[in-house]
Order: structure tokens, then sequence, then C-alpha cells
């Protein structure tokens, strides 16, 4: 029940747009469900996002760098941290008509065939050294929905007979 967003400043300008951007974000990340996102229900509910927060709190993102001037020091950008009130949040998903996802959720282990501007193509792996902004990418929105991604490695990808000239992978057997 624990979000992040950039906001710039830690005053009173940014933080309810702060507060309605995490409101989002645990409603999915909580549920599950990203059709949340951009449910208009929700939507409503985040110009009064504050009412669903138990605490927050700020990091200055440049503090390793020095104050030049006056304006620096209102508008640099801070991560906000939102902490919601578990029982709230519950009661908005079951407003909502959805539910908590307790328990484990399913590790994604995405087999992606990257064919971009350079050449050659590739199958992303955990080891591919050209995948690293890739794999970042699809960590980051896995996180989003409260999951965690995996990659294959490489030896992995070729007994799934997944290669970036015949890409056909067969489905990953049961663990």
């Amino acid at each position: 029940y624990t979000v992040d967003a950039i906001v710039a400043g830690t005053d009173m300008r940014q933080r309810p747009w702060g507060f309605a951007q995490c409101l989002k974000e645990v409603l999915v990340k909580v549920s599950g469900d990203p059709k949340l996102r951009d449910d208009p229900r929700v939507a409503a509910l985040t110009d009064h996002a504050g009412q669903f927060v138990a605490s927050f709190d700020y990091v200055d993102l440049m503090a390793h760098l020095k104050k030049n001037d006056d304006q620096g020091s209102y508008d640099r950008p801070h991560r906000l941290t939102v902490h919601f009130a578990p029982e709230k949040i519950d009661a908005v998903l079951a407003q909502l008509g959805d539910a908590p996802w307790h328990g484990a959720r399913p590790v994604i282990v995405p087999v992606l065939r990257i064919a971009g501007p350079k050449p050659p193509a590739y199958v992303l792996s955990a080891e591919t050294p050209r995948g690293e902004e890739q794999r970042g990418s699809f960590v980051e929105a896995a996180r989003e929905f409260g999951m965690t991604a995996r990659f294959p490695s490489e030896s992995e990808l070729k007994g799934w007979h997944a290669t970036a000239e015949l890409f056909s992978p067969l489905l990953m057997p049961d663990r």
C-alpha cells in the first residue's frame, strides 16, 4: 500500500497531483487490475486522494547537488512516497467491484525478440548486455502491477528453441 511519484518540490503545489498519481497506482498494484488506471470512477476519487493517505514523505533527488539559487531550492525533483491506509484502499476497491490480490503473484518470464534500428536482432536474456534498458523497462512496468519479472538465461532460451533467427519458443514447462 506504498507507492512513489516524482514531484517538483515539497509544498502544496505538487502534493495533490502526486497523491492522485499514487492513488491510481496503488489501486492497480493492490488489485492487479490495470483497467482501474483509466476508470472514470477512479479519476473522480483522485480529487480527494489525500483522504486515503496514512502518511507520506519526500526524498530530494538532487540532494547531492548544491542549491545555486532560490528557485532551485523549491522546484527540485523529489520522490514522494505515499503510504495509504490499507483498510481505506480495500474499501475503495470493494466500491469499485474489485478486491485486493492477496497471496503470491506469478513471476513474469518474458520471451522477447528485439529487432531495433541497430542489427542484429536478438532474444532478450538475463545476460544480454544490449538488453539492459529493455530489462529495466520491463521490470518497472511489472512493478507498477505488483508483479516481478525474471528474464530467462541464454541456456533456457536455447532449450526453448528461442533464437533471433527462428523465434518459436515453446511454452515453459510447469515447475
